[in-house]
């Protein structure tokens, strides 16, 4: 007789030969456990054009996404290029520090000018994380969402 252990490692053996997971859900559920930092502050989605006028913009148009967190406020602004995403963004207060940014597969760092400013280009369309590391201060990580 098997065990439900020997039939559960059965089931996953077939699942990954009928359905496997692909390699870019892997690589970005790896870059997404990199990014555990339990001590970073939390902004969170507070306003999306896209959910708030669905249908009223055509489908050419920037998305605006809002994040907020502690003493900060991440306003996104997402273009489609071709396949890929170009995001022009704005850290708000403006200071030093360094965004870093997950989107797919790929890592990307930025650093915003004097008034808060910085682009992004040529990023994987899907999940997107933002990780603002103002020079003073503790790191805020906005929510995950799909560009």
């Amino acid at each position: 007789m098997r065990s439900d252990a020997d039939v559960l490692a059965a089931i996953a053996r077939l699942q990954e030969l009928v359905d496997p997971v692909p390699e870019f859900v892997r690589d970005a559920a790896r870059a997404a456990f990199r990014w555990r930092d339990p001590d970073t502050a939390r902004a969170e989605l507070v306003a999306d054009d896209l959910l708030e006028e669905a249908g009223l913009r055509g489908p050419a148009g920037p998305r605006l996404l809002t994040f907020r967190g502690p003493d900060v406020e991440l306003v996104v602004e997402v273009h489609t290029v071709g396949p890929r995403r170009r995001v022009l963004a704005q850290v708000r207060p403006a200071g030093p520090g360094t965004v870093q940014a997950v989107a797919g597969p790929h890592e990307r760092t930025a650093h915003p000018d004097q008034l808060g400013r910085f682009v992004l280009d040529d990023l994987t369309p899907g999940p997107l994380r933002l990780r603002w590391a103002p020079a003073h201060g503790p790191a805020v990580v906005t929510a995950w969402t799909t560009i």
